[in-house]
């Protein structure tokens, strides 16, 4: 019996002894989980090829834990401790190249990732074989593929563009147009993503890792810049009319993310001011985009009032003029009622921008108006009806003429700033 033997005796050498012995069952399970997850993997190919497993899914026993540890190696014996044993698994007979692929394919197994990769190579080789014989008998007849062929066909082109998928990832230089093809099937499951480059990590052990939560954003704000393309090109809009000498420089970055031509840009172009600007832009809700779209639509209205009406000064006094050609009548009432809401509510970027005032300038010009939309929800409507109706609005602006609208604003601003004096005709000013 083990026990009677002398050498079992020296507990140091019985530590040792098993431990080895450990080791060496650890081996026989990881090399039989290996070839597993290879013989899975390997079964998906090309229809015109099957592939010759050599005998390997034989020696997957499903009763793996009955067999004698001795089956799978030369394990090590209590004569030879001293010596520095491998632990090799021999049952399996791998090359060093198979052992090495399995070994990888292990690690990134269940990577979304690299299935993708795998099945890409796996269609090529397919299309090549159709493009070369597209005969009846090539198409019944199989190409058998032994694992060496796998390995040199498949696995090293696949696991090839995968470490490239990883580097350029890693770097931020990954092209937008291959964003859309490899991350397409992430959009809206960030968090699966985050799990699958955690894996693409294996590849390279001494990645830490820190990178992957800022890639992610990056992925996650290029996939979601859709959602403010249109307020993005309704300010764009806006800016021809109000400021067209202004820096918008970010928002045709923004825009351009939808061209062909911008798939040549890399992730690291959608940096701080992108993001900044399209979570500005997400706050736009769709009764706002409707506020500023009217506004976008009505260029020659605004053309006209800047041109007119210098100030919100000058604003009441035309209202003033434009109620005493309206009288009694209820339309035209109306329409100075409306004109009045829509110039005031909208007079945030009407009167506070400039023409060369940039993107930051109509955005900080934006919670007044939001503001005034909350106020009156027809604002929208107002400006609308009022733009329409701007040839009415001219002839009454011409109808009193500049002497008495400048008559009127100069008593509105005494009204507002001045002081009178009264006293007697012809009489001295009494202290």
């Amino acid at each position: 019996a083990l026990c009677d033997d002398g050498r079992c005796k020296d507990e140091s050498k019985m530590r040792r002894f098993l431990r080895i012995r450990r080791e060496e069952a650890e081996a026989a399970s990881t090399e039989n989980e290996l070839i597993r997850g290879l013989l899975q993997i390997c079964r998906e190919v090309p229809e015109h090829v099957s592939v010759d497993f050599q005998g390997l899914e034989k020696k997957l026993q499903p009763n793996f834990d009955l067999m004698n540890l001795n089956e799978f190696m030369k394990v090590c014996t209590l004569d030879e401790l001293s010596s520095q044993s491998s632990r090799k698994v021999t049952y399996f007979n791998l090359s060093d190249a198979i052992y090495e692929m399995a070994s990888e394919l292990h690690a990134i197994k269940d990577s979304l990732i690299f299935k993708m990769c795998w099945t890409n190579q796996v269609q090529e080789l397919s299309r090549e074989h159709t493009d070369e014989d597209d005969t009846e008998n090539s198409k019944e007849m199989k190409e058998i593929y032994t694992l060496d062929h796998v390995h040199s066909k498949i696995y090293q082109s696949c696991y090839s563009r995968y470490k490239e998928l990883y580097s350029s990832l890693k770097s931020g230089e990954m092209l937008l147009e291959e964003v859309d093809i490899v991350f397409e099937v992430y959009i809206g499951k960030h968090e699966d993503l985050h799990k699958d480059l955690d894996i693409m990590c294996r590849i390279d052990p001494s990645d830490d890792r820190k990178w992957i939560k800022g890639r992610i954003a990056q992925i996650r704000e290029y996939h979601d810049h859709h959602l403010v393309m249109d307020s993005a090109k309704i300010i764009m809009d806006i800016r021809s009319a109000l400021c067209p000498e202004g820096d918008f420089s970010i928002l045709e970055k923004l825009l351009q993310m939808n061209e062909v031509k911008s798939k040549t840009n890399n992730l690291n172009c959608i940096d701080k001011a992108f993001v900044g600007a399209k979570n500005i832009l997400k706050d736009v809700t769709d009764q706002r985009k409707e506020c500023l779209r009217v506004l976008s639509q009505s260029e020659n209205f605004i053309k006209w009032v800047k041109r007119e009406l210098k100030d919100i000064n000058e604003l009441k006094v035309f209202v003033d003029l434009a109620s005493i050609s309206a009288g009694e009548n209820d339309q035209d009432v109306d329409r100075v009622a409306f004109f009045h809401d829509a110039v005031l509510g909208y007079s945030s970027l009407l009167y506070g921008l400039k023409q060369n005032s940039g993107f930051k300038n109509v955005m900080d010009s934006l919670p007044a108006l939001w503001k005034a939309l909350g106020n009156d929800k027809d604002l929208p409507k107002k400006l609308r009806d009022t733009a329409r109706h701007l040839e009415w609005l001219k002839t009454v602006r011409e109808t009193h003429g500049s002497v008495e609208f400048s008559s009127l604003s100069l008593a509105t601003s005494i009204n507002e700033r001045g002081m009178y004096t009264i006293r007697a005709q012809n009489q001295k000013r009494v202290h």
